[in-house]
């Protein structure tokens, strides 16, 4: 839903419970209090829906998804296979592609199970 849409629906709640003010009929008219614990409920609910849209916008900090492209330090020689460490934890590495060496800074490309693909780090 857009935001102008939503101001649209809340502007027509809003006019629809004026016009129950004045009504003729003692029982067709809207106390105070009822709009007021409706908008208020309302409010509280676009506030949580924003919560949890934003909530889903976020970058994954954990599992798999959340390593790919960290960067960490070798804390070993890796010709192929080493130790890094990333997010102050040792990681059993691998670097296909080139040599690195203790203390060269790595990216994550790639992670199978416990095992992560590495290559040097441009910084």
């Amino acid at each position: 839903m857009t935001p102008c849409l939503r101001g649209d629906i809340s502007m027509a709640l809003f006019l629809g419970s004026i016009l129950f003010f004045h009504s003729p009929a003692q029982y067709f008219r809207l106390a105070i209090p009822v709009i007021v614990t409706t908008v208020i409920t309302a409010l509280f609910f676009i506030w949580i829906i924003g919560m949890v849209i934003r909530a889903h916008k976020k970058k994954v900090t954990t599992g798999k998804e959340g390593l790919l492209l960290e960067t960490g330090i070798a804390t070993s020689n890796l010709d192929p296979e080493g130790m890094v460490r990333i997010h102050g934890e040792l990681w059993s590495a691998e670097s296909p592609e080139e040599k690195i060496i203790k203390g060269d800074k790595v990216k994550v490309i790639k992670v199978e199970g416990m095992k992560l693909f590495v290559k040097r780090s441009g910084q």
